[in-house]
């Protein structure tokens, strides 16, 4: 069974990501990894631990709650199988380790684009960041592109021999 991870920051752009992921994972069969990091910010090194263990728990326990709630809404579109993460950690670098560690086949993920260079301009910060490092294949939802179907991938290449496999996971997608 193939496996989609879908970081989720609960803007609207990450649930028209969703919706991509759960049109795809109908299509292929796949489970559904919803994914939220949270960053605790620590203002004071005098801060005792069990109070930082705390915040930690009780924002883990507000986000999956909130990934649930996000389930519940989207559940009548679908009957892929879904797991839940809350993981404390800044937003790159946790759906890098899940990706990983959950050994996920895709990436679904929202973009709002930024400024800068070409691809932080078309895909932000954050895509830009997850697409070069990525151990899998990502797409990149653009904000403005809500509920419609794909129609045209970018596949961006150096040539590499890796890009065959590469190309084939993108054949099985467009399909």
């Amino acid at each position: 069974m193939k496996t989609i991870l879908v970081p989720i920051d609960f803007s609207k752009n990450a649930g028209n990501a969703l919706l991509y992921a759960i049109n795809i994972a109908e299509k292929m069969h796949a489970k559904i990894i919803l994914l939220h990091a949270f960053h605790i910010e620590y203002t004071n090194a005098y801060v005792p631990v069990h109070i930082i263990e705390n915040m930690i728990k009780e924002k883990q326990k507000k986000s999956t709650k909130q990934l649930k709630e996000l389930y519940n809404t989207v559940a009548h579109h679908t009957k892929s199988s879904f797991e839940f993460l809350s993981i404390e950690d800044l937003a790159v670098d946790a759906i890098l380790k899940t990706a990983t560690e959950k050994s996920v086949d895709y990436i679904i993920m929202g973009t709002l684009g930024a400024t800068g260079s070409i691809g932080k301009r078309v895909f932000g910060t954050n895509s830009s960041n997850v697409i070069a490092k990525a151990p899998c294949p990502v797409i990149a939802i653009p904000e403005d592109n809500p509920h419609s179907n794909i129609k045209t991938i970018t596949y961006l290449t150096n040539y590499l021999d890796s890009d065959i496999a590469c190309l084939q996971n993108l054949v099985d997608i467009a399909k």
